[in-house]
């Protein structure tokens, strides 16, 4: 708001502005300059009031059933000394309700509401004071029967008089593709919706929506993920923001970085843990480092030949020859270390239960998945189960 005055021969002059019904406090300033080009200033807060108003606490959800809300209500005002008695009085015509009761002024009451049922209602809460004076509220809240809220959906083989299920809330979206790519639509769309607030949950989510969107042209939000939250000081990732660091998730998670500076601070991270004592850290650096592009085929060189390794850590330096491309090694160490210890099934191998590796027990839980790319050159990749 601006507005100009012309002042008297005393420098005094005034404006009228009506104020809205709020209790607040405005900043006025005002600059004024003479003929003879004097010129000042200044800033003053402006306090405002009412004579009696009401202050309530009410949230905008409920739930169905459970909830037995209650609103918080006080009267404050310049025309109340704190002695007078506030009639207050909450009703909703949509629930039916009315219920009063009185207290001082300048004190907090709590006004009960009845259990309520699913829908949208308006609450009035409205306070007279013993003179006469008197304020209201009217709020508007849903109730909800569960703030749970999650994606469904469903795959239909497409046949002549087909319906589909579909809910009384929100939209339903129906996508028709072919039996090729098109079977994992319904399996990509409960991934997009799986939710969660680890960090490969949220690569997941986010894939998984990438791949509908340019697969199957969805119309979805595909937000990136805030790696920032995840990653340490020393540059490790944690499965969780602000938990300690994993060197698995950091390992799993490097082909996905893009940013520059967050990708050279795993890898100083990944270098670190080559002076760590256990061979498994010292493995697991060794793949990420090779999936980062370094050239570390002398220290993986050198870590092979380390006594007392783990079927684990055979499986991490084979994997690091193989994405190196030194296959001879990779192919060595699978038949020397690995492919005698496991069971195969097709394209799926498990290793045997409870085995001796060199003094090292791996138990059942130590599981690792192993995908052949090519079965007869044994080229391995895998992922391990967390």
């Amino acid at each position: 708001m601006f507005m100009s005055v012309h002042l008297d021969e005393s420098g005094q002059g005034s404006v009228s502005v009506r104020l809205p019904h709020n209790v607040t406090s405005w900043r006025l300033t005002g600059a004024a300059i003479s003929e003879s080009l004097k010129a000042g200033s200044e800033t003053q807060e402006v306090a405002v009031s009412l004579p009696l108003f009401i202050n309530t606490n009410l949230n905008k959800t409920y739930l169905s059933g459970g909830d037995e809300p209650y609103i918080g209500v006080a009267a404050y005002g310049s025309e109340l000394s704190g002695e007078e008695l506030i009639t207050y009085t909450v009703k909703s015509k949509g629930l039916g309700y009315e219920f009063t009761t009185i207290g001082k002024a300048y004190e907090k009451i709590n006004l009960p509401l009845p259990s309520l049922a699913k829908g949208t209602y308006e609450i009035e809460v409205i306070a007279i004071a013993e003179n006469g004076m008197s304020d209201g509220h009217v709020s508007v809240v849903e109730v909800f029967d569960s703030y749970q809220q999650m994606m469904v959906s469903d795959a239909y083989v497409a046949k002549e008089g087909l319906s589909f299920t579909t809910s009384d809330e929100g939209m339903t979206s129906i996508t028709f593709a072919d039996q090729s790519k098109g079977m994992y639509v319904d399996d990509l769309y409960r991934l997009a919706y799986s939710g969660g607030k680890r960090v490969d949950q949220s690569y997941v989510t986010y894939l998984a929506k990438n791949i509908l969107i340019e697969e199957f042209g969805a119309n979805i939000s595909n937000d990136l993920v805030a790696l920032a939250d995840y990653i340490s000081e020393d540059g490790g990732i944690g499965i969780l923001p602000y938990s300690e660091v994993s060197i698995e998730t950091t390992v799993q998670l490097l082909p996905f970085m893009d940013n520059v500076a967050q990708r050279q601070g795993v890898i100083g991270y990944l270098y670190s843990k080559l002076y760590e004592t256990s061979n498994k850290e010292k493995s697991k650096a060794l793949v990420g480092l090779a999936l980062a592009g370094e050239n570390i085929l002398l220290e993986l060189n050198h870590y092979n030949m380390t006594e007392n390794i783990g079927y684990e850590e055979h499986v991490d330096f084979a994997y690091a020859y193989s994405i190196l491309g030194d296959d001879y090694m990779a192919n060595y160490i699978f038949d020397q270390e690995i492919r005698p210890l496991l069971d195969v099934n097709e394209t799926v191998a498990r290793v045997k239960k409870k085995v001796e590796v060199k003094k090292t027990t791996l138990d059942t839980h130590h599981r690792y998945c192993l995908w052949f790319q090519d079965l007869k050159r044994r080229k391995v990749t895998y992922c391990s189960s967390m």
